[in-house]
């Protein structure tokens, strides 16, 4: 009997360690690595706005706006602010169809300083694009005056992955069975 319940306390752990990791592989796809990039400019990082661009479609939703910056300076602290809209034809009628500002941070509990470039990538959100038209990407980086912005990137990707609520409560479910099956074997092993 208590080789069954070992086993199951065992089984229990390993469901509850897959579905921990696949849930962290879930929010990585969907955050970063689901879509396909259709189109990729290079800002300039040192508060200058630049408008750029891109012809957009409604076969390409939901895209997704990635943000990255490569700064070198003070560690752990604002890298810079930022501000990114994406508007529509002024002929057709189509207003921002997607704006998003904030600050970007260094996540680091050190406060050294570090000539070594680092690399931030933000996910700004996924939106929809509402018809086919041409489409002007306007975006201002404002670095901190404790680091050195090198270089920033603007990507889109296409046809990127949204949250889906049953893959979720799959993980959980998974997880939670793991866990009880884990207690379950451990309370009979005792």
């Amino acid at each position: 009997m208590a080789a069954a319940q070992t086993a199951m306390s065992r089984i229990g752990g390993w469901l509850a360690v897959l579905s921990i990791g696949a849930g962290i592989l879930y929010v990585l796809y969907v955050l970063y690595w689901s879509g396909d990039e259709v189109a990729a400019f290079e800002l300039e990082p040192r508060g200058r706005t630049d408008e750029l661009a891109v012809r957009l479609d409604p076969a390409m939703t939901p895209v997704r706006a990635i943000l990255s910056l490569d700064y070198s300076g003070r560690r752990g602290g604002r890298i810079a602010s930022y501000d990114v809209a994406i508007g529509g034809d002024a002929e057709a009628g189509i207003k921002d169809i997607f704006t998003e500002s904030g600050i970007a941070n260094d996540t680091s509990d050190d406060t050294s300083r570090s000539s070594r470039v680092r690399t931030q990538n933000i996910n700004l959100g996924s939106f929809e694009v509402p018809l086919e038209a041409g489409y002007l990407l306007r975006a201002e980086i404002a670095p901190s005056g404790r680091v050195d912005v090198e270089a920033a990137r603007m990507t889109l990707a296409a046809n990127s992955a949204v949250w889906d609520a049953r893959i979720i409560a799959g993980l959980v479910g998974a997880m939670v069975l793991g866990f009880g099956l884990g207690v379950a074997g451990r309370r009979s092993d005792g």
